[in-house]
């Protein structure tokens, strides 16, 4: 299927590029120059998942430590149980959502410099 693609860059006889698919995400693959066409609508590649992933994977390293059981804990026990909890003591519901996002963070952070580190050989 032919996809509207944005040309980052050209290298030789590879092209880097980008694209929005049908769910919204932002894209990037490298493809062969030859595969890319322009016209006057523009600039379009068939299959453009067809091409090597440019970038990290970065889905690979997200791991929660705070999912909606962690979430849901961290509000209980902050005192958070009800509705009306919920609207008296706003600062309190947003201290526990910044608390499991510092623990997803920290998660994501360490597995990203753990993949390095193996990476390179320096575990």
């Amino acid at each position: 299927m032919k996809v509207a693609v944005r040309e980052v860059s050209v290298k030789g006889a590879s092209t880097l590029i980008e694209w929005v698919d049908d769910s919204g995400n932002l894209n990037r693959a490298i493809v062969p120059s030859e595969e890319v066409s322009h016209d006057t609508d523009g600039v379009f590649v068939n299959d453009p998942d067809s091409g090597a992933p440019y970038g990290e994977s970065w889905e690979d390293l997200v791991r929660a430590k705070a999912g909606p059981k962690g979430i849901a804990n961290l509000l209980r026990q902050k005192g958070i149980w009800t509705y009306e909890d919920f609207l008296r003591n706003t600062a309190v519901v947003n201290s526990a959502f910044k608390e499991a996002c510092s623990l997803n963070y920290q998660a994501f952070v360490d597995a990203v410099h753990s993949r390095q580190s193996t990476q390179e050989g320096k575990e």
